[in-house]
């Protein structure tokens, strides 16, 4: 193998591990992002619980009409 083969080798083989850094560094960003978002959601998602509890009950004929009416 030449010289130059070997130096052309190196200088892919440098590109390549900023590549793989720079993946690294965007998976670890995303795996954060995505704790989070998760976190988020089950915040939502009790807030939803909380809403769909009616305290007249399960049957939306007992709520009384609107005050418009």
């Amino acid at each position: 193998m030449s010289a130059q083969q070997i130096e052309d080798l190196q200088v892919r083989l440098t590109h390549q591990e900023a590549a793989i850094d720079a993946l690294n560094r965007t998976v670890a960003r995303q795996d954060r992002l995505i704790v989070e978002l998760r976190e988020r959601l089950a915040e939502v998602q009790a807030v939803l619980r909380d809403l769909r509890a009616s305290p007249l009950g399960d049957d939306p004929g007992q709520e009384p009409p609107p005050p418009h009416y």
